[in-house]
């Protein structure tokens, strides 16, 4: 229970206000239950989307935002 609460806390810095644009990325398969997913905070809950696959998942992020007219930044970070 204090994971998930911590998890709501944190979702709701990246999306503070209706006017805000943000990805919320989970890549772990435990979210995809309902269990999980119907303890994560209302508003979210029916903009969930699951994908077997990362790329996927990245693919459609970048046309989202791109459809928005967001400036779209990327970070990648090598070891």
């Amino acid at each position: 229970m204090e994971a998930i609460k911590a998890v709501n806390q944190a979702m709701g810095r990246v999306i503070r206000h209706i006017g805000d644009w943000g990805s919320i990325i989970f890549c772990d398969e435990r979210y995809a239950s309902f269990n999980i997913k119907s303890q994560l905070s209302a508003w979210i809950q029916p903009h969930i989307k699951i994908y077997d696959q990362f790329s996927i998942a990245y693919r459609e992020n970048m046309k989202f935002f791109k459809s928005t007219g967001a400036i779209v930044i990327i970070y990648i970070i090598l070891k």
